[in-house]
């Protein structure tokens, strides 16, 4: 996973809101890159009820990865993006197997 500094997502996240999308973008494609994970295509983000459908499904593949709980990504929005970045940088830089919950 690409090393980026959490606080800078998180205030890019929180005052602009754009950088969410894209920051949940590059690193769906990531995860689904490096672990495999089935993510829908970022697409349907944009689509209302869709959106939901992507937002758990997202989150869920960061639990599986990193066993961070879902709930918290999923409700906390971009407080859940900084931890999310932090678990994401402790993650061994070639990828491989994904960790168990």
């Amino acid at each position: 996973m690409t090393q980026r500094n959490p606080i800078v997502v998180f205030l890019l996240a929180a005052i602009t809101g754009i950088y969410g999308l894209y920051w949940l973008i590059v690193t769906r494609d990531e995860l689904n890159a490096k672990y495999n994970t089935g993510i829908p295509p970022w697409w349907h983000a944009l689509i209302p009820i869709l959106n939901l459908i992507f937002l758990y499904k997202y989150w869920s593949a960061v639990q599986k990865v990193t066993g961070m709980s879902w709930i918290v990504g999923f409700l906390l929005g971009p407080i859940g993006m900084f931890l999310a970045q932090g678990k994401f940088n402790s993650l061994p830089a070639a990828g491989g197997a994904a960790r168990a919950a």
